[in-house]
């Protein structure tokens, strides 16, 4: 059935070694897992730069003994804490239904999930740095979204293209599939530029917090 796919709609399953098992990881990884993941890390970045404010408890938190920075920063360890969980369950989810069907796979699934961690956290931070600079939640969440759905989109279906692949590479996305880790392991230098970009656009959302007045 999927070796009879129309090139587009093979395109969408993702990467896979072509059993049954990696067939299911690799459309897990395409789209179930990273949309779950992002949507979460993406409000939880626009929580932890606005939560405080959006529940107008900011100046009761602020009137204790503490910075904006502390007062931040465990939030933003908490959304990443809870990524890196998501990303961990979905290894072990895809694990145990192997085992449990006695399929033999090929995939890397554990590299998949830790490149997608390292996605997640960077748009999780992107969002962040945008709802801190900016007090508006909707333009965190919102420009966030469209980047990684945009990115998604082109690198999908651009991706069937001979004329238009190479775009593929200049995407957010590029960097979680660009390695191929399902069957390539780990990206390296993929990976430290996703956590690179996590650092900077967290110290970003530490000076736009900083900056600006809050809102109650």
């Amino acid at each position: 059935l999927y070796a009879s796919m129309p090139d587009a709609l093979a395109q969408i399953y993702g990467s896979n070694d072509g059993t049954p098992i990696g067939l299911a990881a690799g459309a897990m990884y395409a789209i179930i897992a990273p949309a779950a993941m992002l949507t979460f890390a993406i409000g939880g970045g626009t929580w932890a730069a606005y939560g405080e404010e959006r529940k107008h408890t900011s100046d009761l938190l602020l009137a204790n003994p503490i910075s904006r920075v502390q007062a931040l920063i465990p939030k933003a360890v908490t959304v990443a804490l809870g990524v890196v969980t998501m990303g961990l369950i979905t290894w072990l989810s895809v694990v145990g239904m192997a085992a449990i069907l006695g399929e033999e796979s090929t995939s890397d699934v554990l590299a998949l999930s830790v490149m997608l961690i390292g996605l997640s956290l960077m748009f999780g931070s992107l969002s962040m740095a945008i709802t801190g600079w900016t007090g508006s939640p909707g333009l965190g969440t919102g420009i966030t979204a469209a980047i990684a759905a945009g990115s998604w989109f082109v690198t999908t279906m651009f991706g069937v293209s001979e004329n238009l692949e190479w775009v593929t590479n200049l995407t957010p996305w590029a960097l979680y599939t660009g390695p191929d880790p399902i069957n390539n392991g780990i990206g390296w230098w993929q990976l430290g530029l996703m956590l690179g970009l996590t650092a900077v656009f967290t110290v970003i959302a530490v000076i736009g917090n900083r900056r600006r007045d809050l809102k109650g």
